[in-house]
């Protein structure tokens, strides 16, 4: 997942105006949809599958399902900061990458 600029610079500008407030809480959900037409096996890195916590989690999704994925807070930190977060992992894709 990838955070736009304009978007963290939005970010950056709410948390400067918000310096004498406390610090800004949010949260990054996204709709899921397997629109592949086939079973997707991923694994989860460290989100919220519903409403159960995942870290380095197999699923399934099955082919027209969709589900929710909620970010955890490390993962909303690296997208805030770096601009951009692996949620979600094909292993056997890596796996060729690093072996192949």
């Amino acid at each position: 997942m990838a955070v736009p600029p304009a978007v963290l610079e939005r970010l950056e500008q709410a948390q400067s105006a918000d310096m004498m407030m406390g610090s800004l809480d949010y949260a990054i959900t996204l709709a899921v949809i397997n629109d592949t037409g086939e079973p997707l096996p991923v694994t989860v890195l460290s989100a919220w599958v519903g409403d159960q916590p995942a870290t380095l989690q197999p699923i399934e999704v099955p082919a027209g399902e969709a589900f929710e994925l909620r970010f955890s807070d490390v993962l909303i930190e690296r997208a805030v900061k770096t601009g951009e977060a692996s949620v979600l992992v094909d292993t056997d894709y890596l796996a060729a990458q690093f072996n192949g």
